[in-house]
């Protein structure tokens, strides 16, 4: 796609680049992609200037696809405003699913991440300090606090806040799944 826009195609090195680059952006609370790679005391990370130009990092970022090109229906494209990554996503889950297996008592959690994307999946909130995010969905095991399906471990927090009852199930959320294995 880069050879039709007149750019150089990116090499299998690059492409290696860009993914780290952007799993290591998701970790640092920089907001903008020219933060990262700023000079400046306190903003700029040396590591992002030392793996790819910031210039090349956005050539390759605004034509990047991990899916052909006409692949998914039109129709899917309004409907669904995660169609370009529903096929990783559903590979993601598949590997967390295959290694936590839920048993006992689950519940339906939800999270919201803020964004500030280009995205239809992006809501508003307008009773929270981030106004716009994403929401995620997740089942969780009540005794280990567990996510089954995205694989991260809630703080302990949370089992201080809502201890358990000996004689109920009881779950802070407001959806509970029971399943037996």
């Amino acid at each position: 796609m880069l050879k039709e826009k007149g750019k150089l195609e990116a090499t299998v090195f690059e492409i290696d680049a860009y993914i780290g680059l952007e799993i290591a952006m998701s970790i640092i609370p920089l907001t903008e992609i020219k933060e990262l790679w700023s000079q400046k005391m306190f903003l700029g990370q040396p590591h992002f200037n030392k793996t790819m130009a910031r210039n090349r990092f956005e050539t390759i970022r605004a034509r990047f696809q991990v899916h052909a090109p006409g692949s998914v229906p039109v129709l899917r494209r309004e409907q669904d405003p995660l169609w370009h990554s529903r096929r990783s996503l559903a590979q993601v889950q598949q590997k967390f699913a295959a290694i936590a297996v839920p048993v006992g008592a689950m519940s339906l959690d939800e999270i919201t991440v803020r964004t500030n994307a280009r995205s239809g999946a992006k809501t508003y909130m307008a009773s929270t300090p981030d106004k716009y995010g994403v929401r995620f969905y997740g089942v969780v095991n009540w005794d280990s606090l567990y996510d089954t399906r995205f694989g991260t471990t809630h703080p302990e927090i949370i089992r201080e806040q809502y201890p358990r009852n000996a004689t109920s199930t009881s779950s802070p959320r407001s959806a509970q799944l029971y399943l037996e294995v």
